[in-house]
């Protein structure tokens, strides 16, 4: 009866055994497959954030107007390819810098301070400026644009802006 009492313990160990080794197998196998689902999730999504991106970046690089997006205080979250190179900039190297920094304190104040009217009244806002330069007079016409946020990972959530389009109307 003894040697059947340790054989029965044997067999109850090594069911339990199986049981257990069942059931991690299971555990890994399910995790495996959300981990392997959700790394194909964020993938997608990922590209199709750079596809947005890029077409958003070719969209706005192809038209004939300087378009930025300011943040509240002052700073350059997004330039197109002609906001750029009116100041000889690449559209990345603008991103974060002040409009001071950028285009002059003089040049500056009156954006910054068009950009804060329209913040304050929640209305777009228009201007038109002329201003002198190689001898020859320009004439710009500016719309400020208030948004209630920009979409961008590394600013706090709920960062109101300013979308600025100008357009050469000489």
């Amino acid at each position: 009866s003894q040697l059947r009492r340790s054989g029965m313990v044997a067999i109850l160990i090594l069911v339990i055994g199986v049981v257990v080794l069942t059931v991690f197998a299971v555990w890994y196998g399910a995790s495996s497959r959300r981990a392997v689902l959700a790394s194909r999730y964020f993938k997608e999504s990922a590209e199709r954030t750079r596809t947005q991106e890029r077409l958003l970046r070719l969209v706005t690089d192809n038209q004939p107007e300087s378009i930025f997006i300011l943040d509240k205080d002052g700073r350059y979250r997004f330039a197109n390819r002609n906001a750029a190179g009116y100041v000889d900039m690449g559209a990345a190297d603008m991103f974060g810098k002040s409009v001071a920094d950028v285009l002059g304190a003089a040049r500056a104040e009156d954006i910054v301070a068009s950009a804060e009217a329209a913040l304050y009244n929640q209305h777009p806002q228009s201007r038109i400026r002329r201003r002198s330069e190689d001898g020859r007079e320009h004439i710009t016409r500016s719309e400020y644009i208030p948004l209630e946020q920009i979409p961008i990972p590394s600013l706090p959530e709920a960062t109101p802006g300013v979308l600025v389009v100008e357009h050469d109307i000489t």
